[in-house]
């Protein structure tokens, strides 16, 4: 039975991100072949979801940058960042709820100073990123001794379960499931994206929008912060490194464009996330050499990205 005119038209629109579930479930498959179903025990399971979450919070925040066709490559800094003075405006380090609260508030702060950079200002991402790293960077070494900030030893362990960071990416992903899908704020910036002379010929306020989706980023990388910091039990110049490289390869292995537009899904970026560290664990697993896993990853994404610049060019021609 050949499928519905509208059933290939779904597929030809959305080919992108579901080429992106099919790679996942291949991989899955694969991996578990050749490693004898060991890749998907539970334990291991487990260790992909605790080692991926830093990336998952932090795609489903930046979705909304992504949306307007710009990359919040500042995120990495936001996320060190805003963990350090969570911690430093916590009197209690053994007050993680607190931390994340005023992590995520900072992390609005920042990220919103970073959107009028680059919303208002005009300011091009690479240097808001520079902006943003050295600020970054020198603030947490002024915070921080030798050793780095050291959350409480206690409740870094009580907090340090698979529940808690579930329940984090949950409550994450419903609210910004909700503003993304059914409020102006996603729309709009989806609608920035497609085409935005078109979006400010109906009125839309581009740049107070595009600003707006730099301080739900903000929100998502504070409580990335936080979780990152819980896991490794201390705050340093390092924390958050190298983040932005890996959201931005979860985007665009995701199958989602980065020019943003209507089509920009969360789900896609969860997916994308969840194939990188499937990926690099069973790499790992195999016995290739953890310094080869890197390039191989780079590797995967030039394809991903030639494949969504090719689609980008098809998109323009049609």
């Amino acid at each position: 039975m050949k499928p519905s005119s509208k059933t290939r038209d779904f597929i030809k629109r959305n080919i992108g991100q579901l080429s992106a579930v099919v790679a996942l479930i291949i991989c899955l498959v694969v991996f578990a072949i050749l490693t004898k179903g060991r890749s998907l025990s539970a334990n291991n399971i487990k260790t992909i979801f605790l080692q991926a979450i830093v990336v998952i919070i932090s795609a489903i925040g930046t979705i909304f940058v992504t949306a307007h066709g710009t990359q919040d490559l500042s995120l990495s800094a936001t996320i060190g960042l805003s963990a350090a003075i969570g911690y430093t405006l916590t009197p209690d380090s053994a007050d993680i709820p607190r931390m994340f609260v005023i992590a995520m508030l900072f992390g609005i702060l920042f990220s919103g100073f970073i959107g009028v950079l680059s919303a208002n200002l005009n300011v091009p991402a690479i240097f808001c990123a520079i902006v943003g790293m050295s600020v970054g960077t020198k603030v947490i070494q002024l915070l921080s001794s030798t050793n780095g900030l050291i959350i409480n030893y206690a409740a870094a362990a009580s907090y340090d379960n698979i529940y808690f960071y579930l329940g984090i990416a949950v409550a994450i992903l419903l609210v910004m499931g909700y503003i993304f899908n059914f409020t102006r704020i996603g729309m709009y910036n989806k609608a920035i994206g497609e085409n935005i002379t078109c979006a400010k010929f109906t009125g839309i306020n581009d740049v107070k929008y595009r600003i707006i989706a730099y301080m739900l980023s903000g929100i998502a990388s504070g409580a990335a912060g936080v979780a990152r910091a819980i896991r490794a039990g201390s705050i340093s110049s390092t924390t958050g490194s190298g983040a932005h490289i890996n959201v931005m390869m979860a985007i665009i292995i995701g199958g989602i464009a980065i020019t943003g537009g209507s089509r920009t899904r969360i789900v896609y970026a969860i997916v994308g996330a969840i194939f990188l560290q499937v990926f690099s664990n069973g790499l790992v697993m195999i016995g290739m050499n953890p310094s080869l896993v890197g390039l191989v990853k780079g590797i995967v994404f030039l394809a991903a990205a030639t494949l969504s610049f090719n689609g980008m060019k098809k998109d323009i021609l049609i």
